[in-house]
């Protein structure tokens, strides 16, 4: 299952929901307290050279929240830069409707094109079970 992280309204757009990303986290949490074993995959971000300063911000923003909100409830987290991952699930320069296509072959997440962040997610985690599991 995968979730689009929270945002909110606000003037000049969407910000990030800091109080909902925490809300997403405690539920890991609380299946961590019950015996399961929890651990966090997030993508390295970075910004590219045709992404605007403000993007590349933004980016950086939600990358800092998620590890921040991660270490508060001490959840094992590992950092995966995109050329570990992506090369395992689609070929080189894919449009991003292709990990949505992944996504929905090897989950059944009925995910559309529109969400390609959390197909993206599946396929961060798939990938690092695969590796922690020694499957890759």
């Amino acid at each position: 299952m995968s979730y689009p992280t929270p945002m909110k309204k606000a003037a000049g757009g969407n910000k990030y929901d800091t109080k909902g990303m925490f809300h997403l986290l405690c539920m890991l949490h609380k299946m961590r307290s019950i015996g399961g074993t929890i651990r966090v995959f997030i993508e390295l971000q970075q910004g590219r050279p045709d992404t605007s300063k403000w993007s590349t911000q933004i980016i950086g923003e939600g990358f800092g929240r998620w590890l921040a909100l991660i270490e508060l409830l001490e959840i094992s987290v590992e950092v995966i830069n995109p050329s570990a991952w992506k090369p395992h699930y689609m070929p080189p320069k894919a449009a991003k409707v292709a990990s949505v296509m992944a996504s929905n072959i090897m989950y059944a997440t009925d995910l559309k094109n529109s969400q390609d962040g959390q197909a993206e997610a599946v396929l961060i985690a798939d990938y690092g079970k695969r590796r922690v599991f020694g499957w890759l």
